[in-house]
């Protein structure tokens, strides 16, 4: 070849040398930004005292009772307005919160039910989602299905003590008090995504659980909430739910900008016996014991 010709292939390497130049520093900066982690967020809820939170819940419970040898199928549904009050916080975050229920209404297979008005309870409510303590009456710690309401009709998911990403996971040991008894169990949280809601960039947190039961609470203690006729309950009768709750999972929509939960959908399924105690034999039928069986769902949204 002549230098003539050599010559005239030089600029054109060039180019091409440019070229390539030019598209590693572009595969390089893609990469770069593929695989750049996005920024760890805060996901605990933030209270403030004097501030009143208000939402809307929504409650559906179906399923079967097993009495003796009837079976009888239920199918609730339960909608109210709930106000959280927040009273006070302290140094850890956990907000001592006021919680009032407004135009409850029940509709079970098809018929309204009536609901005698609930007091005003206290909850103890932790940075990181968890329900500490509650006094009185309070739809998120029993009613029917009893026990199931607060192992899966949970307000909250289990928050991290940490800044977390999207695909985190974490766990939490529970310890949850109802009515003199406990429930124990461990939850799996994950960070899923970050999703649109409202003008709201929100973060969504899920946690899965299976939780065992076998508490006993007072009869007594239900009368008001389920209209039952309290002169008719004994001193002293009780109901004692042992079973399961099983493939129970709690999504809740968190707002990391300011700390305001915005939605929660939880959701299971439940499966228990039923024993009670301390009735006339006459009161009773299939000799006071029977199953509980079903699925149990509650949304909280944010208005």
């Amino acid at each position: 070849m002549s230098e003539e010709q050599k010559a005239g292939r030089r600029p054109l390497r060039g180019v091409l040398a440019l070229l390539l130049g030019f598209a590693l520093v572009a595969v390089a900066v893609g990469a770069f930004l593929f695989l750049k982690k996005p920024a760890p967020v805060d996901v605990r809820v933030t209270f403030t005292p004097g501030e009143t939170l208000r939402y809307h819940m929504v409650m559906d419970v179906s399923g079967v009772s097993l009495s003796g040898t009837s079976p009888t199928p239920a199918d609730d549904e339960v909608q109210a307005d709930v106000a959280w009050r927040v009273v006070g916080v302290d140094p850890s975050g956990t907000a001592t919160i006021v919680q009032t229920v407004t135009n409850p209404t029940l509709t079970s297979n098809g018929q309204p039910v009536t609901l005698s008005g609930l007091p005003p309870t206290t909850l103890t409510v932790g940075a990181d989602g968890t329900l500490r303590t509650s006094s009185g009456v309070n739809l998120f710690s029993g009613g029917a299905p009893g026990p199931a309401q607060a192992g899966v009709a949970r307000p909250l998911a289990f928050l991290p003590d940490h800044p977390v990403r999207p695909g985190d996971t974490w766990s939490t040991q529970v310890s949850q008090a109802f009515w003199g008894s406990s429930l124990s169990y461990h939850a799996t949280t994950t960070f899923l995504r970050r999703e649109k809601l409202g003008s709201a960039d929100a973060a969504v947190i899920e946690s899965d659980a299976t939780v065992p039961v076998d508490v006993t609470v007072k009869v007594a203690d239900f009368a008001g909430v389920l209209a039952l006729p309290a002169g008719r309950i004994p001193k002293g009768a009780t109901a004692t739910y042992a079973g399961s709750l099983t493939g129970t999972t709690t999504t809740s929509w968190i707002d990391p900008s300011n700390g305001s939960l915005l939605k929660t959908l939880s959701r299971g399924t439940f499966s228990m016996q039923l024993t009670l105690h301390g009735f006339p034999p006459s009161a009773l039928t299939g000799g006071g014991t029977g199953t509980l069986s079903g699925e149990l769902s509650l949304q909280l949204t944010r208005i």
